[in-house]
């Protein structure tokens, strides 16, 4: 039997202890799952378990991984220029367009499947960029859950700086013009 099939088998007893809401012999399974595929998929699971058992701490130091790119375009104030992040979190090269039948594979490609995260172009000090874009109203909240306080609350842009004349008061950072 190959690796591959045994992730999937394991996945499925997992995933019937769930259907079961036997969250604790589900939670013994996905556990050695992530270690083995730490895909999101598993840390999801892995996190339903937590959150069921009344842990929703756990369930979010589990999903942290996951909502990396999400905290890193938090910090730098809601919005990033898209090669800085592909550079850092992978390509959304090969996700396509039709994601209910094939969904993207890339960090950045599910985090624009949930509408968490919005892809464009803006001109930024006098250059047009492609940029990802977290939706001003999901920005305190998102912050707020991932424990990441939003550059500017105090202030201050993501470098420290004083806000002063920023377009974005949600962050203190000058918003990026659209075009």
């Amino acid at each position: 039997m190959d690796v591959s099939k045994e992730i999937d088998a394991f996945r499925a007893k997992g995933l019937r202890h769930l259907n079961r809401e036997e969250f604790e012999e589900a939670e013994r399974v996905f556990k050695k799952l992530v270690k083995t595929d730490p895909s999101p998929t598993s840390r999801n699971n892995l996190a339903v378990c937590r959150f069921r058992q009344g842990d929703p701490e756990g369930a979010l130091r589990v999903l942290k991984p996951n909502l990396e790119a999400d905290l890193h375009i938090l910090d730098r104030g809601g919005w990033a220029k898209l090669s800085a992040l592909t550079r850092r979190f992978g390509s959304m090269e090969g996700d396509g367009f039709w994601w209910e039948e094939i969904p993207p594979r890339s960090t950045l490609g599910r985090l624009r499947r949930k509408a968490l995260v919005f892809v464009g172009r803006a001109v930024v000090e006098g250059r047009r960029y492609k940029v990802a874009v977290i939706p001003v109203e999901l920005r305190e909240d998102l912050a707020e859950l991932l424990g990441s306080p939003l550059p500017g609350a105090r202030g201050e842009d993501s470098n420290g700086n004083d806000g002063g004349g920023a377009d974005d008061a949600a962050s203190g950072r000058r918003a990026p013009r659209g075009t």
